[in-house]
């Protein structure tokens, strides 16, 4: 049987010592273009977010900026680790044992787990924590709401990386990595 890059396969009992060289070289490409990619990207996104932020801070209210980057930001992030850390954790040995099904069920958990932290979190960062000014920031539950609905939007995303995590497409890895 013949590959169609010219390699025989399986190998001759005089290539034998050929095809860990060259699965180690393929792995090291691998590797090296993931790294590449990793790079550029980030780089690309840092650059991208230092405009942006440019163009906000001229726009936007110094009170507005810190509310948004502050206390939005923390409850986005809150949520997100909350609703997604633990079941990536979690399918990781269900990837070893290859129960698929399992992975399916431990990821498709991330969705309704972001609804119910996203609402506790919401109405905690509503009711508890002290409010902004409403002069500076008028809108403050509509900018939580957004937030709890980025979430959710993001993690419909997570079946997808994870099966790509687990099954090696570094490209979309980097990608996915690179844009949330």
């Amino acid at each position: 049987m013949s590959v169609a890059i010219g390699v025989q396969w399986p190998p001759t009992t005089s290539d034998h010592k050929l095809v860990p060289q060259q699965h180690k070289l393929q792995t090291l490409q691998l590797a090296t273009l993931s790294a590449t990619y990793n790079i550029l990207l980030q780089i690309s996104l840092i650059v991208g977010t230092f405009v942006a932020n440019a163009v906000i801070l001229r726009s936007v209210s110094e009170d507005v900026f810190a509310v948004i980057n502050v206390r939005l930001l923390l409850l986005y992030t809150t949520i997100q680790f909350l609703s997604r850390e633990p079941l990536r954790r979690v399918s990781i040995s269900a990837t070893k044992s290859h129960d698929w099904q399992l992975l399916v069920n431990l990821i498709s958990l991330s969705i309704p787990l972001s609804l119910v932290f996203g609402t506790i979190l919401c109405l905690i960062w509503y009711y508890i924590v002290e409010q902004p000014d409403p002069q500076v920031v008028a809108d403050y539950g509509v900018g939580l709401v957004a937030v709890l609905v980025s979430v959710v939007i993001e993690l419909l995303a997570e079946p997808l990386y994870v099966f790509g995590q687990t099954l090696w497409f570094i490209k979309l890895k980097v990608a996915a990595d690179g844009l949330f």
